[in-house]
């Protein structure tokens, strides 16, 4: 099932006039063989200038807008998240909170609340990850994953240094 397609994943090209650009060419290649799905496009500048989007032609007629925000322990700039939900009602076009999260769970809770109050949808970051207790899911390393890791830093360090390998070593990247 395809509900949309995100065109890019943070752009960051401090070129707005060129990522619209980009972006209607993405559109262009997609339209010609999907008229019906969703495009998601972001803001440049990591998916949080939404400035952008002011003043120009819609990129299409089936869009949403995507923002990213991580504040990264400065709860001052939450409050941005309501500049760029009112843009996007002024456009009559669709926001989702596309990412934020590894906070505090103060911030997370903060950030979960203004995405229910004033956006269309949000998606917390991360979902998963390894070694983490802000996320839905933690892998915790196990002595194997940790043995294969070793293997394949010594191959990169290897092939940084253009040197061999043991047959041990070898044998560890196979399970990785």
């Amino acid at each position: 099932v395809i509900w949309g397609y995100d065109l890019l994943n943070e752009p960051q090209t401090n070129k707005s006039p060129e990522l619209l650009a980009a972006y209607r060419y993405i559109r262009n290649a997609i339209r010609s063989v999907d008229t019906n799905h969703t495009l998601v496009v972001e803001g440049d500048n990591w998916g949080s200038y939404m400035d952008m989007f002011k003043g120009v032609p819609a990129i299409d007629g089936n869009v949403v807008l995507e923002t990213h925000h991580h504040v990264f322990g400065n709860t001052e700039s939450i409050n941005q998240l309501y500049g760029r939900a009112d843009l996007a009602n002024s456009l009559n076009v669709p926001i989702i909170l596309g990412e934020f999260g590894e906070e505090e769970n103060s911030i997370l809770r903060q950030m979960a609340d203004i995405g229910k109050a004033r956006y269309n949808g949000t998606f917390s970051w991360m979902f998963k990850k390894m070694y983490k207790d802000r996320t839905l899911w933690t892998i915790s390393p196990n002595s194997a994953r940790s043995k294969s890791e070793a293997a394949y830093n010594s191959l990169v360090n290897a092939i940084n240094t253009n040197t061999t390998i043991s047959a041990s070593t070898y044998n560890d990247l196979l399970t990785f």
